[in-house]
């Protein structure tokens, strides 16, 4: 996979630690604090989830000490293909574009991501 996270990005009142825009996935690094911030964290995923994106989160204890497991969580999250778009296509419109996706993404090489240096 050839994705672009960026770091530190606002969305709405929010700052999220890494942001691919094309998936709409949001990575949320925590450390200890956030034990006793659950309720805003919560409050802040819905809000992000309602506008459409996935948020994953992971201690940075455990980013530090096994970034190998949270690469393949975040690729196998990023190959789900469970979560619902937010805006879904009419029935019968999203084999002619999943079709033309399948198409443009030819080549790339779907094992691997692109966020360790970003992680770390």
């Amino acid at each position: 996979m050839d994705l672009k996270f960026k770091r530190q990005s606002p969305i709405g009142k929010y700052i999220v630690d890494f942001l691919c825009e094309e998936r709409k996935l949001i990575i949320e690094v925590d450390g200890g604090h956030h034990q006793e911030q659950r309720a805003f964290d919560q409050s802040r995923t819905e809000w992000l989830s309602s506008r459409g994106f996935r948020v994953i989160r992971y201690w940075n204890n455990l980013v530090l000490e096994d970034i190998d497991s949270v690469l393949e969580s975040i690729r196998l999250t990023l190959e789900a293909k469970h979560h619902p778009h937010p805006n879904p296509l009419p029935e019968g419109e999203g084999e002619r574009h999943k079709s033309l996706h399948h198409h443009s993404r030819e080549g790339g090489n779907p094992s691997s991501v692109t966020v360790a240096d970003q992680l770390v």
